[in-house]
């Protein structure tokens, strides 16, 4: 386990503590919560909140509108039923941060075993939106074993910037899906957001096809007499943030930057809401494989054959995760032709290039800096003895499966999680920033939070993303060490990641020393 020195957490163990389902969860938490000295929990009247100065800007995204006695519904951007009833504020003054916490419902969301909570973060002058969700659920309540670290998964709905914002009650709110939107550029300035719909219904043509017609997502026509009468339509649902006050300037705008113009697309606005409807000539063959046209595989040469033959599904499905998690771009098809046909030559022994997420999660889309570290520069950490000797000594793993581990896609899973109240962990604490859960979870590596969306947003290390980055590498390293070590059975005595640190780097790494270890390793 690794922890960090003089760093307080973003606190939103405050979201785990209050679930605001029943009675009886509530209360066993709050117990928990309150032996935190400096926080400050109550239930507040929804009118309290109400009275907050960034509400009104709040509610522009929110739209905050009473229905009955205990009910809000939130209909312009999101569509959820938030209730009143419960409204959890916890405050922690030494570090300026509030939040406000609603039990919600989602009438899109039809599991009645997924739980929602609604979260306004107020920290320093950063204001922001989640909304987490609560899987594995039981008639609405939790039980009391439930594992918040394996069923909870989050979304950040919305993002503001106090200090560029200038005056929110003036100004439309920027999201965080748009990194370029910052309200303007000035006082007098305005983003204005939009929700974006987008259907778009692929037609197929190409060898093998008759003329074009739509097809099914893998461009076979359906209904066996040459023109299919249920088209392949992919939906997908964003924030779009413009400087265009005008609805149908912004479809305009959204239409033109996402390349959907042409003679088949159309579009309709209202308010801030717009609807995109359009038709995108697919040139895949009738019958082709869907991934190997994807990438770009030439159908007629053997390595296609071999690539699709059923013989070959673990490195086929391999090859998928692949392109599933690091989209579609020429970096992308390109690095994924040259494994495939390194494969088929027999001269590629590790696949992709020491860790991976876990499948179907969103992280890369939430973290992408953590993602971009992982993939282009920790494997680079397997041509470095030093290293590889050193975790070598301390786990008695192999070289070649420790070289092979660091490589993006192989090793342990890396999962995101709150550490400062992580289950079956009694030492870990609001510093702790990695941690090895065994034997529990054997083949995981996990990274506390809020340290990463530290790392995300810039405060981990102030300006100085090198050293940031510097120290989120030792804390994964120093967490493998623990993984190879009770993985290979060896169990080295002591608190071998630490000694790893002290071996390579001469001391164990801290922000606030991580600059200084890096400039000595430099020079």
């Amino acid at each position: 386990m690794k922890r960090l020195r003089n760093l307080l957490p973003v606190l939103l163990v405050a979201i785990l503590a209050y679930q605001c389902t029943s009675e009886e969860t509530e209360n066993n938490q709050t117990e928990n919560l309150e032996k935190e000295k400096e926080l400050e929990i109550e239930e507040i009247a929804f009118e309290s909140f109400r009275q907050e100065p960034f509400y009104s800007a709040l509610s522009d995204h929110l739209d905050f509108e009473p229905i009955d006695g205990n009910t809000l519904k939130g209909k312009k951007k999101h569509k959820f039923n938030i209730h009143k009833k419960h409204v959890k504020k916890i405050s922690k003054k030494s570090v300026d941060y509030t939040s406000f916490t609603f039990y919600m419902t989602d009438d899109d969301l039809e599991d009645p075993t997924i739980l929602q909570n609604l979260m306004v973060v107020k920290r320093k002058n950063e204001l922001e939106v989640y909304r987490f969700f609560y899987g594995g659920a039981e008639k609405g309540t939790l039980p009391h074993d439930y594992n918040m670290a394996q069923n909870t998964t989050f979304e950040k709905l919305l993002d503001f910037d106090m200090d560029e914002m200038g005056s929110l009650a003036s100004k439309e709110p920027c999201l965080m899906d748009d990194p370029d939107c910052n309200g303007g550029g000035g006082n007098n300035g305005g983003v204005y957001c939009y929700n974006v719909e987008v259907y778009i219904s692929y037609a197929c043509s190409g060898n093998g096809a008759t003329g074009t017609h739509y097809h099914d997502s893998d461009c076979n026509c359906t209904d066996g007499n040459g023109s299919c009468s249920s088209p392949y339509t992919d939906y997908q649902n964003e924030m779009f943030c413009t400087s265009d006050s005008s609805s149908n300037g912004a479809a305009q705008e959204y239409v033109s930057e996402n390349n959907f113009g042409g003679g088949g697309t159309s579009y309709t606005s209202e308010g801030s809401d717009i609807l995109i409807s359009s038709v995108v000539e697919n040139n895949m063959p009738e019958g082709a494989d869907p991934l190997a046209y994807k990438i770009g595989l030439n159908t007629a040469t053997p390595v296609y054959n071999w690539f699709i033959a059923a013989n070959n599904e673990a490195f086929y499905e391999l090859v998928g995760e692949f392109m599933e998690m690091n989209g579609s771009s020429v970096e992308t098809r390109t690095l994924a032709q040259n494994v495939i046909n390194s494969r088929y030559a027999h001269t590629c022994v590790s696949p992709f290039p020491f860790v991976k997420y876990p499948t179907g999660s969103n992280y890369h889309i939430l973290y992408p800096k953590l993602t971009q570290y992982l993939k282009s520069q920790l494997p680079n950490v397997a041509n470095i003895p030093k290293i590889t000797n050193a975790i070598h000594q301390f786990t008695q793993l192999p070289i070649n499966q420790i070289q092979n581990d660091l490589q993006w896609g192989k090793g342990p899973e890396v999962h995101i999680a709150q550490l400062d109240n992580y289950p079956d962990c009694n030492t870990c604490t609001e510093d702790t920033v990695g941690y090895f859960d065994k034997p529990e979870n054997p083949n995981k590596i996990f990274l506390d939070i809020d340290y990463v969306a530290q790392l995300e947003n810039g405060t981990l290390i102030e300006n100085d993303n090198d050293a940031a980055i510097f120290f989120l590498g030792t804390t994964i390293l120093h967490e493998y060490v623990h993984y190879g070590d009770y993985n290979n059975g060896f169990d080295y005595p002591g608190e071998e990641g630490r000694k790893f640190e002290i071996m390579v780097y001469g001391n164990n790494v801290q922000p606030d020393n991580a600059r200084l270890i890096l400039n000595k390793i430099n020079n």
